[in-house]
């Protein structure tokens, strides 16, 4: 099952053609162009989840709680694979625990 992620980072986007001249490129320079892609990707996804993680702190009023990254990853691992709102929902169970 695909999370929301693919409708923000296409996987399509290595061209066969050069976007300065047009020139056909080989197979070693789109692979490089895909390595680019998929480190981009993978640096936005990062962003995103340190947003995510931000965003819970101050929703639970627990930004400078020393435990705040441990209770999270705690809930990050039991929850994400059944979407960001169970992440949440796992933090509220745990958080007040730091508290």
């Amino acid at each position: 099952m695909l999370c929301g992620l693919w409708k923000i980072f296409p996987h399509n986007n290595v061209s066969n053609y050069c976007s300065n001249c047009g020139a056909p490129l080989n197979y070693e320079e789109r692979k490089k162009d895909y390595i680019k892609q998929v480190k981009e990707r993978r640096q936005k996804i990062n962003e995103i989840h340190i947003m995510f993680k931000n965003d819970v702190f101050e929703y639970f009023d627990v930004v400078d709680n020393p435990k705040a990254e441990l209770c999270f990853d705690i809930a990050w691992s039991e929850g994400h694979s059944n979407g960001l709102e169970n992440v949440v929902d796992w933090f509220d169970e745990l958080v007040e625990l730091i508290k």
